[in-house]
């Protein structure tokens, strides 16, 4: 089953309030989903979604409301590489894509999609803290960008 985003594309929209920043975390697994808030609640509010369909509902909610995208990859329902498929045409927020079954073409695909980076499970706390900020404050992640390379190429 193909999934979209309803609505109009944001084109680098951003929220007006710089110092909150709002995370989406999308994983099957409810101990990993409280990992990520408790280690991330750090930059701001953190939403947490259990699947890709209900990361999808969230976000055509408000696709301008997130500064962040983390999604798992292999989940029930809507997996993390169909939601990206999904809200492609959206340019904002960056995401980055969580899997314990990373494949070079995985990965290709999921930057085809827009994608900053894929990331291997189990995640390097303090990797994924650096990473987060750095897409935080850029958009973009020299630390995401170099793992990639290493681990991708």
């Amino acid at each position: 089953m193909k999934y979209q985003a309803v609505g109009r594309p944001s084109v680098g929209v951003r929220l007006t309030d710089s110092s909150l920043k709002r995370i989406l975390c999308v994983d099957d697994d409810n101990a990993l989903r409280k990992t990520y808030q408790d280690l991330l609640k750090r930059y701001g509010e953190i939403t947490l979604a259990e699947n890709g369909r209900v990361a999808l509902e969230l976000f055509q909610e408000s696709p301008q409301r997130y500064n962040l995208i983390l999604t798992d990859n292999n989940m029930p329902e809507v997996e993390g590489i169909e939601f990206l498929a999904a809200i492609q045409s959206y340019s904002y927020p960056p995401r980055v894509l969580l899997t314990g079954r990373a494949t070079p073409e995985l990965c290709q695909r999921a930057l085809e999609l827009g994608a900053a980076g894929v990331l291997y499970k189990p995640l390097d706390p303090q990797m994924l803290l650096n990473i987060v900020k750095e897409l935080l404050q850029d958009d973009k992640s020299s630390t995401l960008e170099q793992y990639v390379k290493d681990n991708f190429s």
